[in-house]
């Protein structure tokens, strides 16, 4: 798996993206809004005679202002669904990475070392997201950006305990280990033999 500004030779140990229900709940208001341009068709050829004759400037207008309106619509669900998958965040045993796009040309990508982790909370609210298991975490940070939050993430608990797990290990591999003193020899224990 490549990410944007992978260094050489970094394992990438969790890809997280927003849970899949965010993206169905805005294709739902998409389709709705798809269903409008359908009802003022069946309504002006019901109660007007716009769109009787064809070949007139009325329907010509009516067609046209309808499929600019559906163009808008299948634009907004394309930005939504590069919304969705350009979204990410990459955990990895050095760094966190957040890569937010926002809009079709414009991207953010902030990172947060490891060891700058202080505590990572989760947090469901809602019926639905308690349901499908999905909320957000929040990880306190030493340094300039007080929070680096990760959105509607699925399995937020399980989730935030693993970037704990990987903030201690990182900790450690970085602490160096002290070796136990070795006896001097013709010691016992600490102390000198006479002779």
């Amino acid at each position: 798996m490549y990410f944007p500004g992978q260094k050489e030779g970094e394992q990438v140990i969790m890809l997280i993206r927003r849970h899949w229900l965010v993206l169905v709940r805005q294709i739902f208001f998409l389709c709705i809004a798809a269903i409008v341009p359908l009802v003022v068709y069946l309504l002006l050829s019901r109660y007007t005679e716009i769109l009787h004759d064809r070949t007139s400037l009325g329907y010509v207008l009516v067609v046209m202002a309808i499929s600019i309106y559906a163009l808008c619509i299948v634009l907004f669900l394309f930005i939504s669904w590069i919304d969705y998958y350009l979204d990410v965040w990459v955990v990895t045993k050095d760094r966190i990475i957040a890569i937010e796009q926002k809009g079709l040309f414009s991207r953010t990508v902030a990172e947060l070392s490891l060891d700058r982790v202080q505590d990572v909370t989760s947090d469901v609210h809602g019926f639905i997201a308690t349901m499908m298991r999905y909320g957000n975490i929040r990880i306190q940070t030493a340094g300039e950006q007080s929070q680096f939050v990760f959105e509607q993430v699925p399995h937020p608990y399980e989730t935030a305990r693993s970037v704990m797990e990987l903030h201690a290990q990182y900790v450690k591999s970085q602490t160096p280990q002290t070796a136990a003193p070795t006896p001097q020899a013709g010691t016992a224990l600490g102390t000198q033999s006479k002779a």
